[in-house]
């Protein structure tokens, strides 16, 4: 399930918070973001970062930015394996 039918689907079930999915935030802005946590009343509980924060700082910082904005307090960021295999897979 995509937001913002996540959101809406949260509200329903009595959930009191749901994710943000900052892309798909990012795409329908700022401003419409808010409109649907306020419409549905989730609190927004926590956003993926889909960026390199050791690489890139401005999409970062731009990402963060949104995501404080929609009254985010969490990030999650996935660090991907260094190498090509895991240690214990190299045996």
């Amino acid at each position: 399930m995509q937001w913002p039918e996540s959101a809406a689907l949260a509200a329903k079930t009595g959930f009191p918070g749901c994710d943000v999915a900052i892309m798909t935030g990012m795409k329908a802005g700022l401003y419409s973001t808010r409109e649907t946590l306020a419409k549905y009343k989730p609190r927004a509980a926590a956003v993926d970062l889909p960026v390199d924060f050791r690489k890139d700082e401005e999409t970062f910082s731009e990402r963060l930015e949104i995501a404080a904005g929609c009254g985010v307090v969490r990030g999650r960021h996935r660090l991907p394996a260094h190498g090509d295999l895991h240690p214990v897979l190299k045996r």
